[in-house]
C-alpha cells in the first residue's frame, strides 16, 4: 500500500511539472502572437506621426495650387485622431502585462479592443472617402482633361492598393486576437 502511495505521489509530482511546462509554453505562444499586434501598433503610430509632422509642409506647398486648406487640416485632424485613438486602444489593451493578469480580464480586453478598433476604422474609412472625393473635385478644377485622366488612373490604382494593405493588416490583427482569445478561453 505504501509503495502505491509513493508511486502516486511521484506521478502527481510529474504531472505538476508537466502542467508548469504547458503553462510556460502557453504564455510563450501568447507572447509570440501578441508581437504581430504590437508591430501593427508601432507601424500605425509611426505612419500617423510622420503624416502629422510632414502634413503641414505639404499643405503649405499645395496651397500654391489652390489646394483647400480646410481639407489639409481635416486630413491632419483625422490623422491626429487616429494616432491618439490607436494609442488609447493599445494602452488599454496593455500587451506587456496581459499574460500576468486574470484570464477572464484578458479575454474581455481583447474583445473590447476588437470592438473599439472596428469603430475607429469605420470612422476613418468614412473620413478618408470624403477626403478622396474632395481631392478629386479639387483636382478636376485645377488639372486639364489629360491631367485629370492620369490623376484618375493613379487614384484607381492606389486606392485598391491602400484598401488591400490596410484591410489585410487588420485581418491579421483580428485573426491573431481571435487566436489569443481562443487560447485564453481554453485555459478557463
Amino acid at each position: 500500500m505504501e509503495e502505491m502511495r509513493a508511486q502516486l505521489a511521484l506521478l502527481n509530482e510529474k504531472l505538476e511539472k508537466e502542467h508548469i511546462v504547458n503553462e510556460k509554453l502557453t504564455k510563450e505562444t501568447l507572447r509570440n502572437k501578441t508581437r504581430l499586434v504590437n508591430t501593427n501598433k508601432y507601424f500605425i503610430l509611426v505612419v500617423d506621426g510622420l503624416c502629422m509632422v510632414f502634413g503641414p509642409a505639404l499643405i503649405w506647398y499645395l496651397r500654391m495650387y489652390n489646394f483647400p486648406i480646410w481639407l489639409g487640416f481635416l486630413a491632419i485632424a483625422v490623422t491626429a485622431f487616429d494616432f491618439f485613438a490607436q494609442l488609447v486602444l493599445f494602452n488599454k489593451l496593455n500587451l506587456n502585462s496581459f499574460t500576468n493578469e486574470n484570464v477572464v480580464n484578458s479575454i474581455k480586453k481583447f474583445k473590447d479592443f476588437k470592438k473599439y478598433h472596428k469603430i475607429v476604422l469605420t470612422f476613418e474609412w468614412g473620413i478618408t472617402a470624403i477626403a478622396f472625393i474632395s481631392i478629386f473635385l479639387w483636382a478636376s478644377q485645377i488639372l486639364s482633361k489629360q491631367g485629370l485622366i492620369i490623376y484618375a488612373i493613379c487614384f484607381a490604382l492606389l486606392i485598391p492598393l491602400g484598401i488591400w494593405s490596410v484591410t489585410s493588416r487588420q485581418k491579421k490583427i483580428y485573426s491573431t486576437c481571435d487566436e489569443i482569445i481562443e487560447q485564453l478561453e481554453e485555459k478557463v
